[in-house]
């Protein structure tokens, strides 16, 4: 099971790499960085700061951001450890 779930992601890595058009690069840099990016942005500067607005604007500020950091973090470890 491994083998094959590692050799489908070999197959899709070496189609991001070896594009054929440039729309096929700029379609893949819209889905790969700009839409994750745009939607971290609204979620954690926008929807969860929001929703914590009843409990004081410096509080929902700060849980905003530990939210965020929390979530970075995660990523970074997980990264580091694999």
């Amino acid at each position: 099971m491994a083998r094959v779930l590692l050799s489908n992601v070999g197959f899709l890595i070496l189609a991001l790499v070896f594009l054929t058009k440039m729309f096929d690069f700029w379609i893949n840099l819209l889905v790969v960085a700009v839409i994750p990016a745009l939607c971290e942005e609204m979620l954690f500067r926008g929807m969860i700061p929001k929703a914590l607005l009843g409990t004081g604007f410096a509080y929902a500020l700060y849980k905003g951001g530990f939210i965020s950091l929390c979530n970075s973090c995660t990523f970074s470890i997980i990264g580091l450890l694999c």
